[in-house]
């Protein structure tokens, strides 16, 4: 039976509560966080003795762990300032200058501090990887990937009921225990890869191309493998206006993805994105798209072409950094399907919120920093008519809730473990539709 809009309530609120305490803990994580203690006695350590690279090594490497370089680059070129003989710390500006992405200041300064023949040589080989990584970065373009695979297990793989008794259209009925819900783990691997090329118009104006590919192998229920490609492609032009800064992008997108290792679906469209920094911590992304989906029927899915139409959808995100270690953002919309079926069609509004914290190895195995995030998500599914193989008087209407948590533990500086636990539940009118699914992955994330 349906839940009341009251219990749905009491529900909602809950969950905001959940954030609000997960973001409570998340500041009082950060305030005890050791790191920036480290850096300031990292800082006063350098300052006894600025011309020893040794110390200025810690002091970097303490500032790149806390995420404060910015501030570290602050301090040393002050330093650099009051003599600029220092090349150990000319050097240390060349790294952290090529870890915000400058690689032309970042080979200026690497370039000149490794003409000192005094530079110690481990620091010199440090800085000469560092400066070949910086001439590749001053090129116009750059490629970044990053390859998944691990293990999966979800308690619903099908998400079907979970009883056999359920009533359809006032009709007690006893499903096939194929239709009821299955739990099986399965093998998972993505992989992702973002092209870019600056467009040389001094603006941070660039053409992206994001590219992913998955693949999902059942160990029981083979009939649910699934394997994906999925790509998009357009310039982000920018510009100062007004308001402020402010980005643009056309977009063309597509995606083919694959059931049963049969030709699922095909997707074809694009969309327009703008970005707005409304102040240095508050971004705004709003995106609108329109995609064609052509759905193809195969024995398991006799039916799943007359899902084929038209998706058009309008999107609102904000991000905030509440600190320089986290991140707080919302998101809301809604889609409207058109389908070849009228009882296929259907409007989606849906909304999210997400919230992350970085922070040093609790552990002090590594001294990297880790990721804690958490996500919530609601959707409200309306169809506009009744479905006249089930109950052609009654359309179907679905709240589906989502809840998610990921944990990334860095083994070194390209390679992390990755735990995620997710939840979904869907409550519909129609009690074939109500499911309930548990998820968990453990997996390695290579970058590179």
């Amino acid at each position: 039976m349906r839940p009341t809009r009251t219990i749905k309530t009491i529900f909602v609120r809950s969950i905001a509560v959940i954030f609000i305490n997960f973001v409570v803990v998340g500041e009082m994580l950060a305030a005890e966080n050791p790191a920036a203690a480290q850096l300031q006695a990292a800082y006063a350590d350098l300052l006894e003795n600025p011309a020893d690279p040794s110390r200025s090594v810690r002091y970097a490497a303490v500032a790149v762990r806390l995420g404060a370089v910015n501030d570290a680059i602050a301090s040393l070129e002050r330093l650099l300032l009051a003599d600029p003989s220092l090349d150990n710390i000319r050097l240390e500006l060349g790294l952290l200058y090529q870890k915000l992405g400058n690689e032309a200041l970042a080979e200026t300064y690497l370039d000149t501090a490794l003409e000192n023949p005094a530079m110690p040589a481990p620091v010199r080989e440090r800085g000469a990887a560092t400066l070949d990584q910086a001439i590749d970065g001053s090129r116009p373009y750059s490629l970044v990937a990053r390859l998944y695979t691990g293990l999966r297990y979800d308690s619903n793989v099908n998400l079907g009921p979970s009883g056999a008794d359920i009533t359809l259209g006032g009709i007690p009925l006893v499903l096939d225990p194929s239709a009821m819900s299955k739990a099986d783990g399965s093998f998972v691997a993505t992989g992702q890869a973002t092209y870019t090329h600056d467009l040389g118009y001094q603006d941070a104006s660039r053409f992206v191309v994001d590219a992913v590919v998955g693949t999902k192998r059942h160990f029981e229920q083979k009939r649910y493998d699934t394997l994906y490609v999925s790509a998009n492609a357009g310039p982000w032009l920018g510009f100062e206006g007004a308001l402020g800064a402010t980005e643009i992008r056309p977009y063309v997108t597509g995606t083919i993805f694959g059931l049963d290792d049969k030709d699922y679906l095909n997707q074809i469209g694009g969309g327009l994105s703008v970005r707005h920094l409304l102040a240095p911590e508050l971004q705004l992304v709003v995106t609108g798209e329109a995609v064609y989906q052509d759905y193809n029927h195969s024995d398991f899915r006799p039916l799943a072409s007359e899902q084929t139409g038209g998706q058009y959808s309008f999107s609102a995100e904000l991000a905030y950094a509440l600190t320089q270690n986290q991140t707080f953002g919302v998101s809301a919309g809604v889609a409207l399907r058109d389908a070849r079926v009228h009882w296929e069609d259907r409007t989606v509004v849906f909304g999210g919120a997400s919230y992350a914290i970085r922070y040093l190895d609790p552990v002090a195995a590594t001294n990297l920093v880790w990721t804690s995030s958490f996500s919530a998500g609601l959707q409200a599914i309306e169809y506009d008519a009744g479905n006249p193989r089930l109950i052609a008087t009654e359309a179907r209407s679905d709240f589906l809730f989502e809840v998610g948590f990921t944990q990334t533990v860095p083994i070194n500086d390209s390679v992390d473990v990755v735990l995620e636990v997710g939840y979904q539940n869907n409550d519909s009118n129609i009690a074939l539709f109500d499911y309930d699914n548990l998820s968990t992955s453990l997996g390695l994330a290579v970058r590179f």
